[in-house]
């Protein structure tokens, strides 16, 4: 093929067909199948542990939660449902990495397995080869909410914490 990445090309040809289609009074009414090239890794939360989706929901729940006079309530402060949904994809991010990297899915039981280092490595090792790089503002997001896990949810010891931190 003439093109340098023949798939995107087949994908743009498809796209543009399909907006013909919609837009221009008398094209051809032939339906053509657009491919998703994307490379997705996400691991279905059916797939996972019940007691590792459980406690991700109790966390997303105590983040979004505020009660001024009781600190066991919620964070100090609550954060928007935006905020959660990409909390949500975070962590379904660095659990799904962790898991193509060969974290076994049956040690994921908590977000406290989540948190151990060596599984953060394994996630970030897994992510920085899917994105080809090392560091982007997308991995140091999706370590900023591992660092809040371990450090507002799960409680981890400061030396833990610490290795976290230089993670990210």
């Amino acid at each position: 093929s003439v093109l340098s990445e023949p798939l995107r090309g087949n994908q743009r040809l498809r796209k543009t067909w399909m907006r013909a289609r919609r837009m221009i009074q008398g094209w051809p009414d032939i339906h053509l199948d657009v491919p998703d090239l994307r490379k997705t890794y996400g691991v279905a939360d059916e797939l996972l542990p019940s007691s590792y989706v459980a406690d991700v929901e109790a966390f997303l729940t105590w983040s979004g939660r505020y009660d001024a006079f009781d600190d066991e309530t919620g964070p100090i402060r609550p954060v928007r449902q935006s905020t959660v949904k990409n909390k949500r994809h975070a962590l379904r991010a660095m659990v799904s990495a962790a898991i193509r990297n060969g974290v076994p899915i049956d040690g994921l039981r908590s977000l406290a397995d989540l948190v151990e280092p060596d599984t953060v490595r394994a996630a970030l090792r897994f992510l920085a080869e899917h994105h080809g790089e090392q560091r982007s503002a997308t991995l140091e997001g999706r370590m900023a909410q591992i660092v809040i896990v371990a450090r507002d949810w799960v409680k981890v010891p400061q030396s833990q914490l610490d290795v976290l931190r230089k993670l990210a």
